[in-house]
């Protein structure tokens, strides 16, 4: 997860650490569009629908049925693509 406009940890670092994790079994990337290091506050204020995207793939990584869609790579634009 990383705030498009995040100072505290630009989206590159996560972007970087998201491409080094290529033998990964799942991983995800949500790039919060707008936001900042404070993700959450950002989108409930500004995106509340990105927000429950967001949480939507949070919950879907801890729960045993989220599983086959944490293989995907999620931006702001809805953009999803092999995360293998």
């Amino acid at each position: 997860m990383a705030g498009e406009r995040d100072r505290v940890i630009p989206p590159g670092v996560i972007r970087n650490i998201y491409e080094s994790a290529r033998n990964a079994a799942e991983r995800t990337l949500f790039v919060a569009p707008g936001a900042s290091h404070t993700i959450i506050t950002d989108l409930r204020a500004h995106a509340p629908d990105q927000l429950d995207r967001m949480l939507g793939l949070m919950t879907g990584m801890l729960t045993a049925d989220g599983a086959a869609g944490c293989a995907t790579r999620v931006d702001g634009s809805a953009e999803e693509a092999s995360g293998a």
